[in-house]
């Protein structure tokens, strides 16, 4: 191969590789940890961090409000026995 056919082929490659770094890049969404049962930091679950505040004073609400239904541990499932989890 040439040195100038190879010195294309690198940029190619750069251009390339820049643009799956981008998309990776966007790909990648921040999460924040809220606690559902506050003072009780080990039941806590993520949510979006690019909420605007509405929709997510909402769905901290929605979540907090709904903090029964998570199973937090084997014993929170209901109608299965504990011991066949472990």
């Amino acid at each position: 191969m040439k040195r100038k056919e190879k010195e294309e082929d690198e940029v190619v490659d750069m251009e390339r590789l820049k643009k799956l770094k981008a998309e990776r890049i966007d790909l990648i969404e921040e999460h924040k940890s809220i606690e559902l049962i506050p003072g009780e930091p080990n039941k806590a679950t993520r949510i979006r961090s690019r909420m605007n505040e509405t929709l997510e004073a909402m769905t901290i609400e929605f979540l907090r409000k709904n903090a029964d239904m998570f199973a937090w541990d084997p014993s929170d499932f209901k109608g299965i026995d504990p011991d066949g989890c472990s």
